[in-house]
């Protein structure tokens, strides 16, 4: 039997208390440790993540740079943007550059090509067919983002394009920011291996109140285009779209003038003496039409323009104006004008073949070199008024009836600085004509009388065909090129593991 003394002792909790607070302590201390080793590992995760997005930044300043520096220094085919440019290396790179700092730790390196040609892959896709009027090359850039004592590194890789030189009329109606069929409307090719395109950067409506019916021939759409197609079309024509947009059209600069002298006859005239220098772009008018001299023999002109009715010139605005029921004969030649109004029932006619071709040039307010004092006097070629600039064709009103789209090619500069134009070229009920038109920084709205038809080709910053229009796209048309700024804009982006596949090439792996 156990004392009662020794039970009261075995009873009593003295010193228990201590390991209670240890036990305490120590789990404590482990959830402290927990907390902390999780707390540095999200710390070291969010560096990461941080480094990482730094670096890709850095990799695409480079990407930024290189394009920067193609557009300044415009270097050729197999040349790098360098001063003085200087040739790519024998595996068709530019010799690297960089690294450059961006400050807080980041650079970039980047590597450019040569324009690529058929086969070569960049950024993942490959080159089906190098194109003339395009230039295409491959910028791969290495980004670091320092992080202590580690680097943190990302590698991009894209396929940039520049236009070198584009159609006047990259499909056979273009217009920039629209193109817009209304009902009953054809659109067709005199060209079966050719067909009539419709293209825009913007919106195409065809049929968009879906009345009536409609036939067209295709349309060819780039990336960021909507499409608006009522029920009651038939489309004949491909739709394969477009990996990139269209180019930008640029204001085909009128003509300049220059003095009317017995020395200096308008660009483009046939027959010229070798003595003789073509730069007076609207001296056929201003002599053909006034000029006295052009039919007595005065002149050393050997074809003159001729006119019935009511057409005028104004040599101080730069007006040409054909009234009700006139008609005018143009016979070959550049001809400037600051607006051109063709008034009901007229007939502008261009002389038959062999070699009569017509380019008309509507000079704008807005032009810079309107008016030039270099290339006349303001008295001869005074620059244009406000207010002006515009192509009218009124009612039942004819453009070479009988001839081809390229013997009569229409340019109207517009207002390349007023967005959206304001600036209309309106062509109202006028009957079968024959022209090609460009007229990009205007609206153009063409309504062909009922039975009509127009052949031709038409760029405009919006461009509408009315009701019951009937169009015939001139296959020819699309020769016509006009020269570009190249400017390199980007195309296919890749991100590709941060180091190369082979040391020596840093293009690899992508």
């Amino acid at each position: 039997m156990i004392p009662l003394a020794s039970l009261k002792r075995l009873g009593r909790e003295d010193g228990v208390a201590l390991p209670i607070a240890l036990s305490v302590l120590m789990i404590s201390l482990a959830l402290m440790g927990a907390a902390a080793a999780v707390a540095i590992d999200t710390n070291t995760a969010a560096n990461a993540d941080a480094g990482a997005k730094a670096a890709i930044e850095a990799a695409d300043a480079g990407e930024r740079t290189a394009i920067y520096r193609l557009n300044m220094y415009r270097p050729d085919s197999n040349s790098c943007p360098t001063v003085p440019t200087s040739s790519v290396q024998s595996g068709g790179l530019c010799a690297q550059d960089g690294p450059e700092s961006l400050g807080n730790g980041a650079s970039f390196s980047y590597w450019i090509s040569r324009v690529l040609q058929t086969g070569d892959k960049c950024a993942g896709s490959t080159v089906l067919s190098s194109q003339a009027n395009v230039a295409q090359r491959c910028v791969t850039a290495i980004g670091t983002q320092a992080m202590g004592a580690q680097n943190v590194s990302a590698r991009v890789q894209e396929r940039v394009a520049a236009y070198t030189s584009v159609p006047v009329f990259p499909a056979a109606i273009f217009g920039t920011k629209s193109v817009t069929i209304n009902n009953n409307a054809t659109i067709t090719s005199n060209t079966q291996s050719v067909p009539a395109l419709l293209g825009t950067n913007g919106v195409l409506n065809v049929a968009p109140s879906g009345g009536g019916t409609t036939t067209i021939d295709g349309y060819q759409l780039p990336p960021g285009a909507a499409l608006n197609i009522g029920k009651n079309v038939t489309n004949v024509g491909p739709t394969t779209p477009l990996s990139i947009p269209y180019p930008t059209p640029t204001a085909i600069d009128p003509k300049t003038s220059a003095q009317n002298t017995v020395s200096t006859y308008q660009g483009g005239t046939c027959n010229v003496l070798p003595t003789q220098v073509q730069t007076n772009c609207d001296y056929r008018i201003t002599n053909g039409i006034q000029h006295p001299g052009c039919v007595s023999g005065g002149l050393p002109v050997l074809e003159c323009d001729t006119a019935a009715g009511g057409v005028t010139f104004n040599a101080t605005t730069r007006t040409l104006s054909l009234g009700n029921n006139s008609q005018l004969t143009l016979t070959g030649g550049v001809y400037n004008f600051c607006s051109l109004t063709m008034s009901n029932n007229s007939t502008l006619f261009v002389a038959p073949a062999p070699g009569h071709s017509v380019s008309i040039y509507i000079d704008s307010p807005q032009d810079p070199n309107s008016g030039s004092a270099a290339s006349a006097p303001a008295a001869t070629n005074p620059k244009c008024a406000t207010g002006t600039g515009t192509f009218t064709m009124s009612q039942n009103a004819v453009l070479n009836p009988s001839g081809t789209a390229l013997n009569a090619q229409i340019y109207v500069y517009g207002d390349p600085n007023d967005t959206p134009p304001t600036n209309a070229v309106t062509l109202a009920n006028n009957s079968n004509s024959s022209y090609a038109i460009a007229a990009p920084f205007s609206n153009v709205t063409l309504n062909p009388s009922n039975n009509s038809k127009f052949t031709g080709a038409i760029v405009g910053y919006t461009v509408t065909l009315g009701n019951a229009s009937h169009f015939i796209y001139e296959a020819d048309a699309s020769t016509l090129q006009s020269g570009a700024l190249d400017l390199y804009y980007r195309t296919f982006f890749e991100q590709c593991p941060a180091l190369p596949t082979h040391s020596n090439d840093p293009t690899s792996g992508c």
